[in-house]
């Protein structure tokens, strides 16, 4: 992640308001847990992810993808836009 910045946004919450979310709870076996330990460390460690400072969490986890090498690589298809002023 890039470094901190004056910028950033922040979403500031209301101090007390666990109260509104009752989350499911997921349980992961005790190979999931070594698993989800080894990969969280590995990417703080890396810099891919950070640890939160929100007072709030919610229980669960999944990683987020970047497709944009892959996008690069997708076959565009290429079609004239219609120009709006013949369609109304």
């Amino acid at each position: 992640l890039p470094p901190s910045q004056l910028w950033d946004h922040k979403i500031k919450l209301e101090d007390r308001i666990d109260h509104l979310l009752k989350p499911k709870l997921y349980i992961f076996s005790l190979a999931e847990q070594v698993e989800l330990k080894k990969f969280i460390d590995k990417n703080l460690k890396k810099g891919f992810i950070q640890k939160s400072k929100s007072h709030m969490v919610l229980p669960f986890f999944f990683p987020v993808i970047d497709y944009y090498k892959l996008n690069k690589i997708v076959v565009k298809k290429k079609y004239p836009l219609p120009i709006i002023q013949e369609l109304l």
